[in-house]
């Protein structure tokens, strides 16, 4: 059975590369969701904290099975959900460009979506 073949493996996959990719490259990452880093050159390490979080969640999810692969997957169905959260006081506080906070807010929206999918078909 591929990875790809089901929502928590994709789910997984997907975390492990934003994982990888926002620890190695947090500038490009930052541009994505439309974060000025010039403007604030200490975004890379909020950045990599992120992208640990997202990389460990990826592999517990990878590695485990039954309740513990599905505590993992709740684990992450949380962070996405506070991530919308996140977005939405960003989107309204001003802290974030409108344009960043709905392309931030969309891609924990399809996160949690895939998530939710993951646990149901575990």
């Amino acid at each position: 059975m591929s990875l790809f073949s089901n929502p928590g493996g994709q789910l997984a996959v997907g975390r492990i590369v934003i994982g990888i990719g926002s620890w190695a490259v947090p500038r490009l990452v930052e541009r994505a969701f439309g974060i000025d880093a010039g403007a604030n050159p200490a975004a890379g390490y909020p950045m990599r904290l992120f992208a640990v979080r997202d990389l460990i969640l990826g592999l517990g999810v990878l590695n485990t099975s039954g309740d513990e692969r599905k505590r993992w997957l709740q684990a992450g169905l949380a962070c996405d959900l506070a991530d919308i959260a996140a977005a939405g006081v960003s989107a309204k506080d001003g802290s974030l460009p409108p344009g960043a906070a709905l392309f931030g807010g969309a891609a924990a929206v399809s996160g949690a979506a895939l998530g939710l999918l993951a646990l149901r078909s575990d």
